[in-house]
């Protein structure tokens, strides 16, 4: 439990390399998570996943009114946004990671 709210408390506060780091630790030492815990570090991973892609789309939204201003300062609408996700795609891969070496 102490490593599990360990691993939360990191993850809450985008240290997720320290978050690994634990759950390496525990795996050298023969623990796991419980289910409780694991549902706890997943659902920390969505959140930060689903708060980095929300402003992945604010700056691609941002970038396009920027790109889209015609010459009378008024926007033209063409195209959809693409966000690019690196970050939330960085933490996604993290995340499941995470998650294989619980299993391994």
């Amino acid at each position: 439990e102490i490593y599990s709210a360990a691993i939360t408390s990191c993850l809450r506060h985008d240290e997720l390399g320290t978050a690994n780091h634990i759950l390496l630790s525990m795996k050298r030492n023969g623990l796991t998570p419980n289910q409780r815990s694991l549902k706890e570090i997943i659902a920390e991973y969505c959140r930060m996943a689903m708060n980095t892609s929300k402003e992945e789309f604010k700056l691609a939204r941002q970038a396009k009114r920027q790109a889209t201003v015609g010459s009378g300062g008024s926007l033209r609408h063409n195209g959809l946004v693409e966000p690019i996700y690196i970050t939330s795609r960085a933490r996604a891969k993290a995340a499941l990671i995470m998650l294989k070496s619980v299993d391994s």
